[in-house]
């Protein structure tokens, strides 16, 4: 690191008391000596000592620092996790990533309505599905690029903001004694300052590192600038998924017979918002081995996050809800919980919205139930396929293929008896 002819000699004025405090430790003889490792261990240990010395009287104002940005690294002595200008970056990043996500979402709905405008439901328009799947693909990378800068900042931020109150914390220790104006033993003080050196080298690194990981994201942020991808039309796109029939949403599912449907319409208005007990914790009972309803998954999470599997936690309660069966739904929050009890009935045609959108969460939930006439395999191409299962409709019995295997451990029938 270079600097002006004025900072250096600065610097100068300050290492030489500190260097003059510490050399007494090694003798001149003693250190010639020593072998090239122990003078190297020896220098590092003098190095960091007079950087702990001028780190701690440019702190407390004695010196001015020159070269060493105690401000800026340390930043206030009175609020340690003050980072503003980090924070700010940190909530542009949120927003963007939220606006990444619902342009996503109103793509992929596009996408699965595009067979429906093709032509008839008979065939897609492959440029158009090709380049809503560009679209899809190229701003979840982007999605995936800035949360992982956010995590890496938030991470970085936390060690900054650690290190930050070690270094306030030896600062404190270290004018118990000296601002006391009592002889203080070298191998009580000296080991206070080397640990103000490393405090002060982690926040630097942690701020350069900070500085990197921002610098990466506006990187991302300026070629979302210049990208314009086509947008779907509005009033389709944004309509919410749990609102739309399930012709609409899933053109590829099943015909639904004309009884289930009518079936389906007269359990959803007589079971209606009500019926609904809020299990406190440690008031579940007779509850303990019933279990939870969509194998313990909130259901807000899979609804307004799109598929988002996050586990309820019994910590927040138990919602038990009235029916044919009892069932009990576990949520992920207190506000999750509310959100669902205001609105059971729409959170639950949004879970059997997303079931049809996406097969494959119907044996995860166990919504097998809600869905009698689909069978557990799917293809790769998300058609619907019956190959090992078959429900004869007569009998009403499930039938499975056998499968043929070799005996585990094969008797042997050819073996010498007198070998």
């Amino acid at each position: 690191m270079k600097f002006d002819k004025d900072v250096e000699q600065e610097v100068r004025r300050e290492v030489s008391p500190a260097l003059f405090s510490v050399m007494p430790r090694t003798a001149v003889q003693s250190f010639c000596s020593l072998g090239i490792n122990e003078k190297v261990c020896h220098l590092r240990e003098l190095v960091s000592l007079v950087h702990g010395i001028r780190l701690y009287h440019s702190t407390s104002g004695d010196w001015r620092g020159a070269g060493l940005d105690v401000n800026k690294v340390i930043g206030d002595s009175d609020n340690c996790r003050k980072a503003d200008d980090v924070e700010a970056r940190l909530g542009e990043m949120n927003g963007k990533i939220a606006q990444l996500g619902e342009h996503t979402g109103r793509l992929r709905i596009a996408s699965l309505l595009s067979k429906k405008e093709g032509g008839g439901g008979d065939f897609e328009s492959p440029k158009q599905l090709s380049q809503f799947a560009a679209d899809i693909c190229y701003l979840r990378q982007c999605t995936v690029y800035l949360q992982s800068i956010q995590e890496d900042i938030e991470r970085a931020l936390a060690r900054l903001y650690n290190s930050r109150t070690q270094f306030a914390e030896c600062m404190k220790l270290i004018d118990v004694g000296i601002g006391a104006r009592t002889v203080v033993s070298k191998e009580e003080v000296y080991p206070r300052f080397d640990s103000l050196t490393k405090y002060y080298t982690s926040c630097r690194d942690e701020l350069h590192f900070i500085d990197d990981r921002i610098q990466l994201a506006q990187m991302v942020l300026d070629q979302l600038d210049g990208y314009c991808p086509e947008s779907p039309p509005t009033e389709e796109s944004q309509k919410p998924l749990a609102s739309r029939s399930w012709q609409d949403v899933c053109p590829w599912w099943p015909e639904k017979p004309q009884s289930e449907g009518e079936a389906a319409e007269e359990e959803h208005s007589s079971d209606g918002a009500g019926g609904m007990v809020l299990l406190e914790p440690g008031s579940f009972g007779d509850y303990q081995e019933t279990k939870l309803k969509y194998q313990g998954y909130c259901p807000i999470a899979i609804v307004d996050g799109g598929g988002l599997l996050i586990p309820g936690d019994p910590q927040h309660g138990l919602l038990r809800l009235e029916g044919e069966a009892v069932s009990l739904v576990a949520c992920s929050s207190r506000t999750a919980m509310r959100r669902f009890m205001a609105d059971r009935a729409g959170y639950e045609e949004g879970v059997k919205a997303y079931c049809r959108l996406l097969p494959p969460l119907i044996p995860l939930l166990q919504m097998q139930t809600e869905f009698p006439n689909v069978s557990f395999f799917l293809s790769d191409s998300g058609e619907f396929e019956d190959k090992l299962i078959r429900k004869d409709s007569s009998s009403g019995q499930v039938r499975m293929d056998a499968a043929s295997e070799t005996d585990l451990h094969p008797v042997q029938q050819h073996v010498d008896k007198e070998y």
